[in-house]
């Protein structure tokens, strides 16, 4: 569907961002130049007999692995690919009775480990977007916020989401991401 819009509405595929909760979250890791994931998984977590299966072992989060073991995952998505990797975002409830919070622990070890950048936070900031709630920063393409006492009915924030995809800015010299030069937006 994305790739049918960009093509048929000449769009700048550097320029399509996504976010979803739950289910929702694990569709933001595609064609996108930027993924806020909420109440997610780590990718392949639920991969198995196929990708559209439950899986109580991924939900509950005892499918733990290493960074590079999670890494491999997306990397074996698509082999040949040496191109731009888009920002992602991980937002995730410390109540979560549907995914695991442990998933929140896995997607961090995953993606620091594809964008090849310490598990140890660059900057922590506590009480945003909400009380209770910490962002972890790991450097530029990589935050993950732990909500706590929320659960998978986690609230999202259109201005969180807006801030990290870099959006509220007007101008050529904004986005954070390469620009293909072919938008008509």
């Amino acid at each position: 569907m994305v790739r049918w819009t960009l093509e048929n509405y000449h769009a700048d595929k550097d320029r399509v961002f996504v976010t979803g909760t739950s289910s929702g979250a694990m569709m933001t890791n595609d064609v996108f130049a930027a993924g806020s994931a909420w109440a997610g998984v780590p990718f392949g977590c639920f991969a198995g007999d196929g990708f559209d299966v439950w899986s109580d072992a991924c939900a509950r989060g005892q499918i733990v692995k290493n960074g590079p073991q999670w890494a491999a995952l997306v990397r074996n998505a698509y082999p040949t690919y040496r191109g731009f990797r888009p920002k992602f975002q991980t937002l995730h409830g410390t109540a979560d009775t549907v995914l695991y919070p442990q998933n929140f622990r896995e997607q961090i070890k995953q993606w620091t480990s594809v964008f090849d950048v310490s598990q140890k936070p660059t900057e922590i900031t506590e009480d945003v977007p909400f009380e209770g709630w910490t962002r972890f920063r790991y450097g530029d393409k990589f935050e993950a916020y732990e909500a706590g006492s929320v659960t998978h009915d986690i609230p999202t924030d259109a201005d969180t989401v807006m801030d990290f995809f870099d959006l509220k800015c007007s101008g050529p010299s904004c986005f954070s991401r390469p620009r293909s030069g072919n938008s008509t937006w």
